[in-house]
Order: structure tokens, then C-alpha cells, then sequence
């Protein structure tokens, strides 16, 4: 038989679904919609179709007009009159479909998140929370699917499509399973019916009085909105007792709706539950069983009265008054009533639990009183001689170097979109497109590792913007860095561990996660990139060694390049498990891209 359980809530849900769990009872929460029918897996099928199908403009502007990619009406609309923009548009795609081929649609979706800024823009809507939520298992299913069977991106796709075509995902469809008791809101239960259904929490809604506006339906001025603020004239109170009255009547109206509903859902027997309750509850409930009794009596009745007034209710309900079996009647034991005792010495001295966290070099910095990004500017009165000396400063610039090296590190760079890129960033005024081409392409081709520019360090692979996530070791400290430094480095890394003595002493769990704006591989070698566009001063000699490496020091730049080189040890070692990772490891770079000369 199926069982169902009605509440009005969802949180009255959890309570009746974790009530059946403790004591064996298989319950599901059965309102939840099917993650495979959610929108957000539809638009993932747009996203992946248009990355598969780049030509076909059709594809691509389905995609656009999805939450994860967030493109304007106009800007679809200059799809078909600026060429620029469409190219620049087909480039981005290329770059995603790279992405998803060489490291799989994790990274895919988790570089479209971060570049569209999708989690703004989602958690603006009405349920912004459940929809971030449902994208997250999504892009998880999406990496497990393709790890186990290493399908390529066309098979991967396909297998999604027909996953939210059928709607058979196990992960949460457990509505389905024949032996569990649904858990479901009245609201929900439209339409549907059960063999037995209890309804425990029928009477229990209450009505609170709004504190600030009221919604109602008037009769002449349909859906209006009620200032509840305390009066200052009889006209204003008048108009809020007969905004009261509007409300409550609509509020009795729509609890008889939902009684209805919940009192007709079953096919065999509906088990109602009817306790203390508040005066409302009361009326409602009478109301709806007894239409023409005085509403005003029926609240002050206690429940022994309703009772008996319900017995005599001719042909409209039947009540069968008896008490509760023993079985029933006795208190069922607590799942933790045969636990053995916890001893009171050990309970009342026990340790506190560690603390969660998500640990990063940001966060790390900060704790050690980073006071500025930026290097004292050089006093000197003479003529800049860098290119990038007068270009502004602030995070936009970073945000703005981080896409082109990103976007454009491989291949020419198309002036017009060079224009746009520095419009959309707010720099057009800022610097000639033609001479920041020449600049950028200057930083492309300048040697930074073993003789090797950017440009050819990437010819085997790159992955930008890298994310990761580390674990945490077992009572793990931040202070534990310091003290790791002091006791394996060089005389210079202990000169540096030193610095920091500063980081927390406090155990802490979780993860150690980052990005990384580089990771690439070049004649089997693996190294890592960081792109810094601090403005040390505006003469050549500014971004001389010493310079950068004081910056280094003071921003705890180096913190970060040791964390960044764990990260990619590890993703080294997990490639090859039988290789050596140090043997790999190609180092890592910090290119201080306002130091650029012509």
C-alpha cells in the first residue's frame, strides 16, 4: 500500500521524515522536484550543445539566453549586426570547448561559473540557493559519469540528453521507491492520492498578525497592500481593521481549501490527528466540517468540547470516539535509550570539536596584516620608460590582463576586440589598442622559463585559471607552515618562515583550495604561472630583481607560489601515481606584466 504524510511546511516535513528514519521507517521527502527536470539541467544541454555545434548560430543563441551563460537581450541581438563581437563570442566557445576536451566538464562548468559570474546572478532569483545547489550535483554527476566511462565530450552529451529526457536519476528520485512513506505538502498533494494517508499537523497553522504591510483582496480594488504601522488617525485604523477583516476572511478561505485537499487524498482511510490548537485552527477546522456554527464559540471550546460537537455533526462526518490501544498508548523507546552511559567525567571534559574551514592564500595573507598591494611608488622626476606606466590601477586591471592571457595567449590578437575587451573593463581611454597589442604580444614572447616564452611553454597543454582543493591533514595549524619552512628550508626560506609566525595556532579541518591563472605543460615537464600587475614605480630599474622580490616577501607572494606548487605536485602525482612529481615539476613563475618592455 502506498502511505503518504501530509504537512503544510517543508521544515514540518523534515521533522515527520527523520521521526520515520530513527525508528526504521523508509520516508521520503516527495516534493522535491527531480534534479534532471530542474531548468538548470536544461540549460547545461543548451551550454554543451552550442560548445559542440560552434557554427550553428542557432545553438549558440539558445545558450546565450540561458542564467549560466547570463548574455542581455541586446547583446543576442548584436549577434547579427557586429561581426567583431560575434567573433569574439565564437572565440570564447573555442576556448570552453578546449577546456572540456582536454580536462572534462568540471573544470568546463566551474571556468563558466567563475568568468560569467553565475552565482550573482542565480542567487538574485526567488530560489537562488536550491538552483545553485542543483548545478553543483549536476556538473558532479557530469564528472563521474565521464571519469568512469572516459566518453568524450559528443558521448557525454548524449548520455546527458537522455538522462533529462528519461528523469531517471537515483540520487534523489526516491520518491518512487514502493516500501517509503511519502513525506508531502498539502500544496504538492493536488491531484494525487495514497491507500492511507495521516494528516499530523492539519490545525496546526497559525495566523500572525503583519507586522509592516498586509496583502488582501479588496472587493473593489483588487489585490492591495495595507500599511500595518501604528495608526495616527481613525481613518487609518478603520482602514486596518477592515484590511484585517479582508485578510482573515481570505486566510479561513484558503484553509478550507487546503483541508479539502488533504482530506481527500486518500483512497482507503485518512487518519487525522487533532490536539491543542490554537482558536483559529479551531474555527477553521469547524468551519469546515460544521458550515453555520458561530465561529466566535468555537474557539473558546476545549478539545474535549469539539469532540463531542463533532459527534453530532449529521451526515457530514463520522467520528468513532475510543481510546488509543496500549500498544499505542505507550511511549515508544528513543533509538539512543540503549546506548551505554556516557561517562559524566569524560563528557564534561571532552575536547571541543575542530573547527571547518576553507582555507586560501588570500585568507592566510590577511591574517598576517597585509596592509597594501602596492610597492612605494619611485620618487624620481624623469620620463616614464615602461609602456604600462600610466595605465590605472586597481583590481579591474588585474581582471582585465587575466582574461587576455586567458583568452588570447595563443594566436593574433584581433584589434577590435582588443576595443571592446578594454570598454567592457572601463580602460578604452586608458591606452591605444595597437600599443597594448604590441605590449601584450611583447609579454607572450618574453622568456620565462628555461629560455621559453609563454607562447611556446603552452604548445603541449595549458589549463588556465586551475582550481583547486586540498585536504586538510588531521589537527592541522596554519602556524604548522611556518614551522615546516623553518625546519626543511634554505637560509632564505628561513628567513622567510620566520614572517610568518604570525598565522593561526588554532587546529582547524576542511580544505586548502585557490586558482591557479596557469598551469602548462612542456616537454613533459609541468609549471605553473601567476600573473601580477602591482605597479612597483615607472622606471625599468622598478621591476629590477630586488624590487620584485621584496614584493614577494612583503605580499607573502612566495606563501602563495609554495601553496600553488602543492597543488600542482599533487595533480602530477594523481596523473601518474608511479612517476616522480618532482621530477615533473617545472616550477612556478610570477610574471609581473607592468614591468613589460618593447
Amino acid at each position: 500500500d502506498r502511505i503518504a504524510v501530509l504537512v503544510r511546511r517543508k521544515e514540518e516535513g523534515r521533522w515527520v521524515a527523520a521521526a520515520l528514519r530513527r525508528y526504521g521507517v523508509p520516508a521520503v521527502i516527495a516534493d522535491q522536484e527531480p534534479l534532471f527536470q530542474t531548468p538548470v539541467a536544461g540549460e547545461i544541454v543548451l551550454v554543451l550543445r552550442a560548445l559542440l555545434h560552434e557554427d550553428n548560430r542557432a545553438a549558440l543563441v539558445a545558450a546565450m539566453g540561458t542564467q549560466l551563460l547570463g548574455y542581455t537581450a541586446d547583446e543576442i541581438r548584436r549577434l547579427e549586426s557586429d561581426e567583431s563581437f560575434f567573433s569574439m563570442l565564437r572565440r570564447d566557445v573555442r576556448l570552453w570547448r578546449q577546456i572540456w576536451r582536454r580536462w572534462g566538464a568540471f573544470p568546463l562548468l566551474q571556468r563558466i561559473i567563475k568568468e560569467r559570474q553565475v552565482p550573482g546572478r542565480i542567487l538574485a532569483a526567488p530560489d537562488g540557493a536550491r538552483l545553485l545547489t542543483n548545478l553543483r550535483h549536476l556538473m558532479e554527476i557530469l564528472h563521474a559519469e565521464q571519469r568512469r566511462w572516459a566518453t568524450s565530450p559528443a558521448a557525454l552529451l548524449a548520455w546527458f540528453e537522455e538522462r533529462v529526457r528519461r528523469d531517471q536519476l537515483g540520487e534523489r528520485r526516491l520518491a518512487t521507491e514502493a516500501a517509503a512513506v511519502e513525506v508531502v505538502t498539502m500544496h504538492k498533494a493536488k491531484g494525487l492520492q495514497w491507500d492511507v494517508v495521516f494528516c499530523p499537523f492539519l490545525w496546526s497553522e497559525k495566523v500572525r498578525d503583519a507586522k509592516d504591510l498586509l496583502r488582501f483582496h479588496h472587493p473593489d480594488h483588487g489585490l492591495t497592500v495595507q500599511l500595518m504601522a501604528s495608526p495616527v488617525s481613525e481613518a487609518e485604523q478603520e482602514a486596518q481593521a477592515e484590511a484585517k477583516g479582508y485578510s482573515a476572511v481570505e486566510t479561513e478561505a484558503e484553509q478550507a481549501r487546503l483541508l479539502y485537499v488533504a482530506l481527500t487524498r486518500a483512497r482507503e482511510r485518512c487518519i487525522v490527528h487533532l490536539g491543542a490548537s490554537s482558536g483559529m485552527a479551531k474555527k477553521s477546522a469547524y468551519a469546515f466540517f460544521a458550515p453555520g456554527y458561530a465561529p466566535a464559540a468555537l474557539a473558546k471550546m476545549t478539545d474535549e468540547q469539539m469532540a463531542n460537537a463533532l459527534l453530532r455533526v449529521p451526515e457530514r462526518i463520522v467520528v468513532e470516539r475510543r481510546d488509543h490501544p496500549e500498544r499505542l498508548r505507550r511511549t515508544l523507546p528513543s533509538p539512543v535509550d540503549s546506548a551505554p552511559p556516557v561517562d559524566p567525567v569524560r563528557q564534561q571534559h571532552r575536547a571541543p570539536a575542530t573547527p571547518w574551514r576553507r582555507l586560501s592564500y588570500s585568507g592566510l595573507a590577511r591574517t598576517l596584516a597585509l596592509n597594501s598591494h602596492e610597492a612605494p611608488l619611485s620618487l624620481r622626476d624623469e620620463s616614464p620608460d615602461v609602456p604600462l606606466a600610466a595605465f590605472p590601477r586597481g583590481a579591474r586591471v588585474g581582471d582585465f590582463f587575466h582574461y587576455l592571457f586567458e583568452h588570447h595567449l595563443r594566436g593574433p590578437l584581433d584589434l577590435d576586440v582588443l576595443q571592446e575587451r578594454l570598454r567592457s573593463h572601463g580602460l578604452s581611454d586608458s591606452i591605444e589598442p595597437a600599443s597594448l597589442a604590441r605590449v601584450f604580444d611583447q609579454l607572450r614572447r618574453t622568456p620565462i622559463a628555461e629560455g621559453y616564452s609563454l607562447t611556446e611553454l603552452t604548445t603541449d597543454g595549458q589549463l588556465p585559471e586551475a582550481s583547486f582543493l586540498l585536504p586538510l591533514a588531521s589537527g592541522f595549524r596554519p602556524r604548522d607552515l611556518s614551522d615546516a619552512i623553518l625546519k626543511h628550508g634554505s637560509p632564505f626560506w628561513v628567513d622567510y618562515g620566520r614572517q610568518l609566525k604570525g598565522l593561526d595556532e588554532d587546529r582547524v579541518a576542511g580544505f586548502l583550495t585557490g586558482s591557479i591563472d596557469l598551469v602548462y605543460c612542456h616537454q613533459q615537464k609541468w609549471g605553473l604561472v601567476d600573473y601580477k600587475s602591482n605597479h612597483l614605480g615607472e622606471q625599468r630599474e622598478d621591476y629590477g630583481d630586488d624590487a620584485m622580490l621584496s614584493v614577494m616577501t612583503s605580499h607573502h607572494y612566495l606563501l602563495q607560489g609554495l601553496i600553488y606548487s602543492v597543488a600542482l605536485l599533487r595533480m602530477i602525482r594523481r596523473r601518474d601515481p608511479k612517476s616522480d612529481p618532482f621530477e615533473a615539476f617545472g616550477g612556478a613563475r610570477f610574471l609581473f606584466i607592468r614591468g613589460a618592455d618593447l
